[in-house]
């Protein structure tokens, strides 16, 4: 990453609901929002965090290559539709679909579970 020259990178944070923490920014500002995170607790929102990284990666100019890292810490148990369960089969589903719909826009996903 220190070798890109011109990337941006936005920092979207998750639990039961998504929040666009920065747009498209400096690698420096976003390590910075990265650091001052403080854990929120929460349900696992995974479907709502896709949603707005994709939204966000749409304001980039056309030809970058975008990609969406996931850090998450469990397995999705909440979604747009606000039905929280544990295990939540709908949440996963439609986490799934956000993810396909991602990937058919060029969007690359690297998702790092920490379980």
């Amino acid at each position: 990453i220190n070798g890109v020259s011109g990337a941006e990178f936005s920092v979207v944070t998750f639990a039961t609901n998504s929040n666009i923490d920065t747009g498209l920014t400096s690698m420096d500002t976003s390590k910075s929002i990265i650091d001052a995170l403080e854990y929120s607790g929460g349900q696992t929102n995974t479907q709502a965090a896709i949603i707005d990284c994709r939204r966000e990666l749409e304001s980039a100019p056309e030809g970058n290559v975008k990609y969406i890292v996931m850090i998450t810490d469990g397995y999705p148990t909440q979604n747009r539709n606000n039905r929280p369960e544990n295990p939540c089969e709908s949440c996963r589903i439609e986490a799934k679909e956000e993810a396909d719909i991602a990937k058919g826009l060029g969007i690359t996903l690297i998702h790092f579970p920490l379980l």
